[in-house]
């Protein structure tokens, strides 16, 4: 009878205890661990060349070669030498993170932006979102060429993206006011007609600041450009409403001048008169400001290779001092002279025409 066995012994049939692994087997898949991170490294490397530091890859290649040399050592070390290669792993996930937590903060300071500024870049918002996903899945799966390809793409459209956002944000925050200065306008009757010009301004600005200029700065000036000239015209609505009552009282003189017995003889009268009512026209159309329209804030010309044409001297110095070429320019804001002026011509020619009708000959007939 063979003898028994107690559980101190020898393992029996019956154990269920597994034996344990011996030297070659776990030498065996240390090395495959090895292999497995050493072909993951070597990706890495092949992918940070060109983009990391020369100081960065050469750590990078370092790191490799004292892995391999642990890995060839005798006996091997494959546990050293896999952590030999964590400072390959670390330099290339540093990288690639360096690029995402700069785009993160672009997409942090879009985020702050009022909404209407952040619609009007939303399709590369959402590009870079996605991208930066990309990242993250490709990086998971140790595609390392990848995450860095979609993580430098995302590089380039994050911060150029929070530019144009922020410089848009200035453009829709002046607009309102423009609007504003436009609806003030054409409230006011006496100067109401001038608020197509502002209209045509506003379009102007518009384009200026849309996705394929994107001059946003010269948008906002022609904004508050807007706001002064609505200013300025309603500034001289009381008074223009006034020569506008008293203009027909004038011309209606001035007729009744003409159609004197004795008009050959106040001729330099009548002359006078009509000369004050041209100079009370001109101050009235001044003084109500926006009778220029709204030229040298569009899009300048190109030439036959697509570049936009540089400006003369002459036209930059006009453009500069506020007139388009070929009396197209914007006009000389009112003055409060142009107002005075107005009324005194007025008052002058309403004088002349009442001295010519107390004037002695005043009274003669043509002879029948």
């Amino acid at each position: 009878m063979p003898p028994r066995t107690s559980g101190r012994g020898p393992l029996s049939r019956w154990s269920t205890h597994a034996p344990s692994a011996s030297p070659p087997r776990k030498l065996a898949d240390d090395r495959a661990a090895f292999l497995k991170k050493r072909a993951e490294s070597i990706n890495q490397i092949n992918a940070v060349k060109g983009v990391i530091s020369s100081g960065g890859l050469t750590g990078m290649t370092n790191a490799l070669a004292a892995a391999n040399a642990q890995a060839a050592a005798s006996p091997p070390n494959y546990p050293a030498a896999i952590a030999a290669l964590a400072g390959v792993d670390a330099a290339a996930r540093n990288l690639v993170k360096y690029f995402v937590d700069i785009v993160n903060a672009n997409l942090t300071a879009i985020a702050a932006q009022p909404a209407p500024a952040r619609a009007f870049q939303a399709t590369q918002i959402a590009k870079a979102q996605q991208l930066l996903a990309d990242v993250t899945t490709a990086s998971a799966a140790a595609d390392w060429s990848r995450a860095l390809m979609s993580a430098r793409y995302a590089l380039r459209i994050g911060p150029p993206t929070e530019r144009m956002v922020t410089r848009r944000a200035g453009y829709d925050a002046a607009r309102p006011a423009a609007l504003a200065a436009i609806a003030a306008l054409k409230a006011a009757p006496a100067v109401q007609d001038r608020a197509a010009a502002l209209d045509a301004l506003l379009v102007q600005a518009d384009a200026l600041a849309g996705d394929k200029m994107m001059r946003f700065e010269d948008g906002a000036a022609l904004l508050a450009e807007i706001v002064a000239r609505s200013k300025q015209s309603l500034d001289a609505a009381a008074s223009v409403a006034g020569y506008r009552t008293e203009r027909p009282l004038a011309d209606a003189e001035l007729g009744a001048l003409d159609k004197h017995a004795a008009a050959a003889k106040v001729s330099a009268q009548r002359e006078s008169a009509r000369k004050l009512l041209a100079q009370a026209a001109g101050s009235a159309t001044v003084a109500a400001g926006n009778d220029a329209g709204a030229a040298g804030h569009g899009p300048r010309r190109s030439n036959r290779c697509g570049r936009a044409r540089r400006p003369r001297r002459g036209q930059e110095d006009r453009r500069r001092a506020g007139r388009g070429s070929r009396g197209r320019g914007r006009g000389p804001p009112a003055k409060p002279a142009d107002v005075a002026a107005m009324k005194a011509a007025l008052k002058a020619m309403q004088t002349d025409a009442t001295a010519a009708g107390a004037a002695p000959f005043a009274a003669e007939r043509p002879r029948s």
